[in-house]
């Protein structure tokens, strides 16, 4: 197999804003925040660990899915990186961040504003470095043209069939019965785009469940369901009912509710 590379540094968090399908396509939400902690894991900003107990009657039971924030530099993080990993920080509850007890921190107002602030932060953020400066390089096209709003451009078009045909590559080959341990090992290492991209991560649990190099990313979508992140944004958000969440649309006008 060939060594896929991804066609350009778009964070997952873009290449979900840009290509995914359906109504989804253009939206800052709560999906692209899970991508951007995702890629955040990937990249060994942050560690995932797993606790289980023995269940008598069922076996183990999932009783910790612990975040750590590695001492790494974040000097060359983007600001909205560094707004979700502040998120992530205002989960700390007795020493550890465990996603899995985020309504005993919402209840007892552990840092509930810095959350929320930061929340709000990273949309933000993201809008204007991504969308608003338009640092996309596409000559000098707006993004709702490169989405196809009005017409793609000739760059916009480029940029799509690179992104689809890495999806196609892999996709092929998660289909084959002869995948190889190199694919497998390249494959794990791009999971926060293949899933930007629309594959399922069933697909990806299950077909990349023999590669050699298990990463926290992979362990981090194994053990975490779809709904816990979004669940902990929305108890965030409405912890505090003086508190009036913002969501941007694709225009970057604020929405009440707007992507939950």
């Amino acid at each position: 197999m060939n060594n896929y590379k991804t066609p350009n540094n778009y964070p997952p968090a873009l290449v979900n804003f840009l290509f995914a399908k359906g109504k989804k396509a253009g939206e800052i939400n709560i999906n692209s925040f899970y991508l951007t902690l995702l890629d955040l894991i990937n990249r060994k900003y942050v560690s995932v660990k797993t606790v289980s107990k023995k269940n008598d009657s069922t076996g183990k039971t999932l009783e910790k899915i612990i975040l750590n924030i590695n001492r790494k530099s974040a000097a060359k993080l983007h600001p909205y990186e560094k707004n979700v990993l502040r998120c992530m920080y205002a989960l700390k509850c007795k020493g550890e961040i465990n996603i899995l007890s985020s309504r005993e921190v919402v209840r007892k107002r552990l840092k509930v504003n810095t959350f929320q602030k930061n929340y709000d932060a990273w949309m933000k953020n993201f809008y204007q470095e991504f969308i608003q400066k338009n640092e996309l390089k596409t000559s000098d096209s707006k993004i709702s043209q490169i989405l196809g709003i009005g017409g793609w451009t000739e760059e916009g078009k480029e940029i799509k069939e690179k992104w689809d045909l890495f999806k196609k590559n892999f996709n092929d080959n998660l289909k084959s019965s002869n995948t190889s341990e190199e694919f497998l090992n390249d494959g794990i290492n791009y999971i926060p785009h293949l899933l930007a991209l629309g594959i399922p991560k069933t697909t990806l649990i299950k077909n990349l469940s023999e590669a050699s190099n298990i990463t926290d990313a992979y362990i981090f979508i194994k053990y975490e369901t779809d709904s816990i992140i979004k669940d902990i944004v929305q108890e965030f958000l409405h912890a505090d009912g003086s508190f009036d969440p913002k969501y941007y649309n694709t225009s970057g006008n604020f929405v009440p509710g707007f992507g939950l």
